[in-house]
C-alpha cells in the first residue's frame, strides 16, 4: 500500500479550495486540478509499505494539542511536465511541533520518510501551463483560509479507473484546543 500521514481538511475548506483552483484554473491553458475529496495538508510520506498496523500503533500513543492553521499566500514548484500551484500556510509553531514530532518517532521506527524541509502546503493544481500567471500577485488579494487542526489520520493511496483515491484507514485525534 501507498501511505501517508495528514491533517484532512473539513468539508467547507475543501470547498473554498475547489472554488479557488476552478477561478486559477480559468486562468490558465492547462492544469490538472486536484479532486475536491482530496485536499490534505501531508505530515509524512511513507510510500509504499506493509506497515499500515503498525503506523496506526505509532498515531494512537501519539498525543498533541489542537490548533489553528492559517493558509493565505499562493506558490509555485516549478517542474518540467507543468508547475504545481499550492495554497501555503501562514508560519505556524505548533504544526512544525506536529511534523517535527512525527518525523522524528517515524524514522526511531525504521521507516525512511523525506529529509527536505517541511513546506507545509495544499496543492491545488498539477501540470499547469502556468507561463505569464503572477500567483503572488492574483494571492494578494486572498483571504485567509483557516481551519482548526483536531486530529491526524493514516491514509492509503491508490489509482481506481485511472484516478487517485485517498482513503482514511486510521484517525487520531488531537487534544484540547489552543487558539
Amino acid at each position: 500500500m501507498r501511505l501517508f500521514i495528514a491533517v484532512d481538511l473539513d468539508e467547507e475548506l475543501k470547498t473554498r479550495l475547489d472554488e479557488l483552483s476552478a477561478a486559477i484554473e480559468r486562468q490558465l491553458p492547462y492544469a490538472r486540478r486536484t479532486r475536491r475529496e482530496n485536499y490534505h495538508l501531508t505530515l509524512a510520506f511513507i510510500g509504499e509499505s506493509t506497515r499500515a498496523g503498525e503506523l496506526m500503533t505509532l498515531l494512537g500513543g501519539f498525543d498533541a494539542p489542537a490548533f489553528e492553521l492559517r493558509f493565505s499566500k499562493l506558490g509555485r514548484f516549478k517542474r518540467a511536465g507543468g508547475d504545481v500551484l499550492w495554497l501555503g500556510a501562514e508560519p505556524c509553531p505548533p504544526l512544525l511541533t506536529l511534523q517535527k514530532r512525527l518525523a522524528e518517532a517515524l524514522r526511531a521506527q525504521g521507516f525512511v520518510i523525506e529529509q527536505r524541509p517541511f513546506r507545509p502546503h495544499l496543492t491545488l493544481l498539477r501540470e499547469a501551463a502556468a507561463q505569464g500567471f503572477d500567483e503572488r500577485a492574483y494571492g494578494a488579494s486572498l483571504p485567509a483560509f483557516t481551519q482548526t487542526v483536531r486530529g491526524v489520520s493514516l491514509f492509503c493511496s491508490e489509482r481506481q479507473a485511472g484516478r487517485l483515491v485517498y482513503t482514511e484507514l486510521y484517525r487520531r485525534a488531537l487534544g484540547a484546543a489552543h487558539v
